[in-house]
């Protein structure tokens, strides 16, 4: 009993102030977080990119407070920190594809090449714009399909965007 209420006295400042550099790092992404998407509110930039770069700052705020709590409290991380980077490398192999289509949805999301109902031709495809997501763009043809280009695949092609033509009306 007396070796169980000296480790409760012998922990107990370290999970409490685990717990205030918790609160005070799950405060502080919040709030920055905030901030960012005030000031890129300002600029022209896409929503959907402010949206994924904002809440892409608070997690990553949130991971580095998880793994300083973690230290705080007496846990080894090295460990830790060794599997999370292998870990990554192997979940980053996996997930390249879709990395790519993310960075190339930025890249049109920001550059803004073409607009929705814009009617475009990408590589061997063309069609009115109807949705342009962070992973693909979503093009409907003149005889109603769907065709979903992905973005890697938008940004590395040649575009070629009509001016002359309206929603509703043929090719030229």
């Amino acid at each position: 009993m007396a070796k169980t209420i000296e480790l409760i006295l012998e922990y107990l400042p370290k999970i409490i102030g685990g717990i205030v550099i918790l609160l005070l790092g799950w405060l502080l992404s919040s709030l920055f977080s905030k901030f960012i998407k005030r000031i890129l509110t300002r600029t022209k930039v896409d929503f959907l990119v402010i949206k994924y770069f904002s809440e892409t700052v608070r997690f990553g705020l949130l991971a580095i407070t998880i793994i300083i709590v973690l230290s705080k409290i007496g846990i080894n991380i090295g460990p830790f920190l060794v599997g999370l980077g292998a870990g990554g490398l192997v979940v980053g192999f996996a997930v390249r594809d879709i990395l790519s289509d993310f960075a190339n949805g930025v890249m049109i999301l920001l550059y803004r090449p073409f607009q929705k109902e814009d009617y475009v031709k990408i590589g061997g495809v063309e069609g009115f714009v109807t949705e342009i997501s962070i992973v693909n763009t979503k093009l409907r043809t003149t005889d109603e399909k769907i065709i979903l280009v992905p973005n890697k695949n938008v940004w590395g092609q040649i575009i070629v965007k009509y001016k002359h033509i309206k929603n509703g009306q043929n090719r030229p």
